[in-house]
């Protein structure tokens, strides 16, 4: 309402406020706007490390995008240490709840070996999940891995794409 001025006059500080007041009860909503605010700096001063405290509040609660969001502030190191083991599993979160940001992101990490081996069969799988899920930029990392592959692990990747379609019916 303050924040877009519905009703009201428009008042940047009132909207954060009520947002706090909301976010220090628990309330997801509240807790992943005043997040993405710390870290734009919109309507407060720039704080990673605030935003870092409220995503990771909202993540905990089982938010996809929050999860995947805060996978990326440990990919980056914004906010929090950069940890790649972290990312991975708050990536690997978002992704089982059919983020497609999150299983793009995540079959990158597995590409490129961080946070965990390398492993191209299930970086394949993530990528081709994402894909199959709406991703729009991801045929072009998809056609090179491919092109980095045997038949025969691109043939499991996708039989076990296939089962995670099937394990996660979309709701």
């Amino acid at each position: 309402m303050y924040e877009r001025g519905t009703g009201v006059p428009q008042d940047q500080q009132q909207a954060i406020k009520l947002y706090t007041t909301a976010a220090e009860k628990g309330v997801l909503r509240a807790q992943s706007y005043l997040a993405l605010a710390y870290l734009a700096g919109h309507g407060v001063q720039k704080d990673v490390a605030q935003a870092a405290k409220w995503m990771l509040l909202a993540a905990a609660q089982g938010d996809a995008e929050a999860e995947c969001n805060l996978a990326t502030l440990y990919l980056v190191g914004t906010g929090v240490p950069q940890n790649y083991e972290e990312s991975l599993a708050w990536y690997q979160k978002a992704a089982d709840k059919g983020y497609v940001k999150a299983q793009h992101n995540l079959g990158a990490l597995y590409w490129n070996g961080r946070g965990a081996p390398k492993d191209l069969v299930r970086a394949y799988k993530w990528l081709l999940l994402a894909q199959q899920g709406g991703f729009k930029d991801g045929s072009q990392a998809l056609d090179q891995l491919r092109s980095q592959m045997k038949l025969e692990e691109i043939t499991a990747a996708e039989n076990e794409a296939y089962e995670w379609t099937r394990a996660h019916p979309p709701h």
